[in-house]
């Protein structure tokens, strides 16, 4: 029962690992969905208490971080699989954008 309970605590993974061609892809996305997990707590910590998105800083360093790292996703996004993969993960950060406005 606590591996079970365990397991509910983890954040699911945004994207299906097996439909990728190798092992720096699933690296790339593993960190992106990652960040999206990151991201999405802050967004839902800023819904609860009402407060206005341009106002936190966290939300301000977020993209900061991944803009280093674009660059790295872009060149894979050539690939069918990746780009699906990719745009499963952000889909979850646009509905949980979308929803606040």
């Amino acid at each position: 029962m606590i591996g079970t309970a365990a397991k509910l605590s983890l954040p699911e993974s945004g994207f299906d690992q097996s439909k990728l061609e190798n092992q720096e892809q699933v690296q790339l996305l593993t960190r992106f969905d990652q960040w999206v997990n990151d991201y999405l707590i802050v967004i839902n910590d800023e819904k609860k208490m009402n407060r206005e998105f341009k106002d936190n800083q966290a939300l301000t360093t977020l993209p900061d971080q991944m803009e280093k790292w674009m660059p790295e996703l872009k060149k894979h996004l050539n690939d069918k699989s990746f780009a699906t993969e990719y745009l499963k993960i952000a889909d979850r950060l646009t509905q949980a954008i979308d929803s606040q406005f």
